[in-house]
Protein backbone atom coordinates (compact mmCIF):
# COMPACT_ATOMS: atom_id res chain seq x y z
CA UNK A 1 0.00 0.00 0.00
CA UNK A 2 3.04 2.35 0.72
CA UNK A 3 3.73 2.09 -3.14
CA UNK A 4 0.49 2.08 -4.01
CA UNK A 5 0.10 5.88 -1.98
CA UNK A 6 3.16 7.36 -3.56
CA UNK A 7 2.33 6.24 -7.28
CA UNK A 8 -1.24 8.20 -6.00
CA UNK A 9 0.99 10.84 -5.32
CA UNK A 10 2.76 10.93 -8.15
CA UNK A 11 -0.02 10.51 -10.73
CA UNK A 12 -2.02 13.10 -8.89
CA UNK A 13 0.34 15.86 -8.47
CA UNK A 14 0.68 16.32 -12.48
CA UNK A 15 -1.80 19.29 -13.83
CA UNK A 16 -2.74 18.42 -17.37
CA UNK A 17 -3.83 20.70 -20.27
CA UNK A 18 -7.18 21.37 -20.96
CA UNK A 19 -8.36 20.76 -24.33
CA UNK A 20 -10.79 23.99 -23.80
CA UNK A 21 -10.40 26.66 -20.99
CA UNK A 22 -13.55 25.39 -19.59
CA UNK A 23 -11.51 25.20 -16.37
CA UNK A 24 -9.60 28.01 -14.34
CA UNK A 25 -7.54 25.85 -12.49
CA UNK A 26 -5.86 23.49 -15.54
CA UNK A 27 -4.95 27.22 -17.42
CA UNK A 28 -1.22 27.50 -17.75
CA UNK A 29 -0.58 23.83 -16.77
CA UNK A 30 0.18 22.43 -20.31
CA UNK A 31 3.21 21.08 -21.52
CA UNK A 32 6.17 18.56 -20.38
CA UNK A 33 7.38 18.68 -16.64
CA UNK A 34 10.48 18.31 -14.86
CA UNK A 35 10.38 18.07 -11.24
CA UNK A 36 12.26 16.74 -7.98
CA UNK A 37 11.66 16.53 -4.40
CA UNK A 38 11.58 14.16 -1.72
CA UNK A 39 9.27 11.27 -0.51
CA UNK A 40 9.09 9.12 2.64
CA UNK A 41 7.33 5.61 2.09
CA UNK A 42 6.33 5.15 5.57
CA UNK A 43 6.31 7.43 8.46
CA UNK A 44 9.52 6.63 10.43
CA UNK A 45 11.66 6.21 6.96
CA UNK A 46 14.30 8.58 5.58
CA UNK A 47 13.57 11.12 3.15
CA UNK A 48 14.25 9.42 -0.26
CA UNK A 49 15.03 11.49 -3.10
CA UNK A 50 12.92 11.31 -6.37
CA UNK A 51 12.92 12.29 -10.52
CA UNK A 52 9.75 12.75 -12.17
CA UNK A 53 9.59 13.27 -16.14
CA UNK A 54 5.94 13.94 -17.26
CA UNK A 55 3.70 14.50 -20.56
CA UNK A 56 0.53 16.12 -20.07
CA UNK A 57 -2.53 14.72 -22.50
CA UNK A 58 -5.85 16.68 -22.76
CA UNK A 59 -9.38 14.93 -22.99
CA UNK A 60 -11.22 16.60 -26.37
CA UNK A 61 -13.86 17.34 -24.04
CA UNK A 62 -11.55 19.38 -22.22
CA UNK A 63 -12.93 17.96 -18.44
CA UNK A 64 -10.38 15.13 -18.10
CA UNK A 65 -7.02 15.46 -17.86
CA UNK A 66 -4.36 12.65 -18.53
CA UNK A 67 -1.03 12.09 -17.59
CA UNK A 68 1.81 9.72 -18.91
CA UNK A 69 5.46 9.74 -17.45
CA UNK A 70 7.82 8.11 -15.13
CA UNK A 71 9.43 8.91 -11.12
CA UNK A 72 12.67 7.29 -10.28
CA UNK A 73 13.75 6.82 -6.86
CA UNK A 74 16.63 5.10 -5.41
CA UNK A 75 14.78 1.89 -5.01
CA UNK A 76 12.46 1.73 -8.02
CA UNK A 77 11.04 3.37 -11.12
CA UNK A 78 7.60 4.24 -11.29
CA UNK A 79 5.48 4.46 -14.67
CA UNK A 80 3.02 6.79 -14.60
CA UNK A 81 -0.68 7.05 -16.01
CA UNK A 82 -3.89 8.85 -14.26
CA UNK A 83 -6.40 11.25 -14.87
CA UNK A 84 -8.16 14.65 -13.36
CA UNK A 85 -11.71 15.17 -13.84
CA UNK A 86 -13.20 18.25 -13.46
CA UNK A 87 -16.75 17.80 -11.89
CA UNK A 88 -18.28 21.37 -12.72
CA UNK A 89 -17.48 24.25 -10.17
CA UNK A 90 -14.72 23.71 -7.88
CA UNK A 91 -15.29 19.76 -7.92
CA UNK A 92 -12.71 17.19 -9.19
CA UNK A 93 -12.11 13.88 -8.83
CA UNK A 94 -8.87 11.74 -10.20
CA UNK A 95 -8.78 8.05 -10.64
CA UNK A 96 -5.14 6.97 -10.37
CA UNK A 97 -3.57 3.59 -12.46
CA UNK A 98 -1.12 1.66 -11.56
CA UNK A 99 0.97 -0.03 -14.49
CA UNK A 100 3.00 -2.11 -11.51
CA UNK A 101 1.07 -5.40 -10.69
CA UNK A 102 1.21 -5.24 -6.87
CA UNK A 103 -0.23 -1.49 -6.70
CA UNK A 104 -4.00 -0.58 -6.41
CA UNK A 105 -5.96 1.81 -8.00
CA UNK A 106 -7.11 4.86 -6.51
CA UNK A 107 -10.02 7.20 -5.60
CA UNK A 108 -9.42 11.05 -5.00
CA UNK A 109 -11.79 13.71 -4.30
CA UNK A 110 -11.58 17.63 -3.65
CA UNK A 111 -11.80 20.95 -4.37
CA UNK A 112 -10.03 23.34 -5.94
CA UNK A 113 -10.20 26.92 -3.76
CA UNK A 114 -7.62 29.85 -6.10
CA UNK A 115 -3.93 28.10 -6.61
CA UNK A 116 -4.35 25.08 -5.28
CA UNK A 117 -6.68 21.96 -5.89
CA UNK A 118 -6.61 19.39 -2.83
CA UNK A 119 -7.74 16.14 -3.15
CA UNK A 120 -8.37 13.30 -0.43
CA UNK A 121 -8.54 9.56 -0.23
CA UNK A 122 -9.58 7.37 2.30
CA UNK A 123 -8.72 3.85 1.89
CA UNK A 124 -7.10 0.91 3.95
CA UNK A 125 -2.88 0.15 3.78
CA UNK A 126 -2.61 -3.48 2.04
CA UNK A 127 -0.33 -4.73 4.85
CA UNK A 128 -2.03 -3.57 7.97
CA UNK A 129 -5.70 -3.50 7.44
CA UNK A 130 -5.76 -0.14 9.04
CA UNK A 131 -7.99 2.72 7.47
CA UNK A 132 -5.70 5.41 6.29
CA UNK A 133 -6.46 9.03 5.20
CA UNK A 134 -4.25 11.02 2.63
CA UNK A 135 -4.93 14.52 1.50
CA UNK A 136 -2.21 15.64 -1.92
CA UNK A 137 -2.46 19.01 -3.28
CA UNK A 138 -1.42 20.45 -6.19
CA UNK A 139 -0.09 24.26 -6.04
CA UNK A 140 0.76 26.58 -8.74
CA UNK A 141 3.50 29.00 -8.34
CA UNK A 142 3.54 31.39 -11.22
CA UNK A 143 4.08 30.94 -15.00
CA UNK A 144 5.35 27.03 -15.58
CA UNK A 145 5.99 26.32 -12.06
CA UNK A 146 3.71 23.80 -9.58
CA UNK A 147 4.57 21.77 -6.56
CA UNK A 148 2.70 18.88 -5.39
CA UNK A 149 2.41 17.94 -1.42
CA UNK A 150 0.65 14.77 0.25
CA UNK A 151 0.10 14.13 3.73
CA UNK A 152 -1.23 10.68 4.63
CA UNK A 153 -2.36 9.07 7.91
CA UNK A 154 0.26 6.36 9.48
CA UNK A 155 -2.05 3.00 9.44
CA UNK A 156 0.14 2.12 13.36
CA UNK A 157 -0.29 5.47 14.71
CA UNK A 158 -3.00 7.19 13.77
CA UNK A 159 -0.33 10.27 13.15
CA UNK A 160 -0.16 12.28 9.92
CA UNK A 161 2.76 12.94 8.53
CA UNK A 162 4.41 14.41 5.34
CA UNK A 163 4.50 11.59 2.34
CA UNK A 164 6.61 14.23 -0.01
CA UNK A 165 6.98 17.40 -2.27
CA UNK A 166 8.26 17.51 -5.72
CA UNK A 167 8.38 20.94 -7.44
CA UNK A 168 8.10 21.42 -11.03
CA UNK A 169 9.26 23.48 -14.15
CA UNK A 170 8.13 22.74 -17.58
CA UNK A 171 5.19 24.43 -19.63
Amino acid sequence: MARSIVLAFLLLMLPVQAARADDPFFDGLAGSWNGSGFVRLVANAQEENIRCRLSTVANPNGKELGVVGNCVMASFMLPVTGSIIALGGSKYTSTVFASLANLTTSNFSGRARGSALQLNFRGKDAQSGQTINSTLTIRKRGKGRFDVSIKRTDPQSGALFDVGVIAFKGG
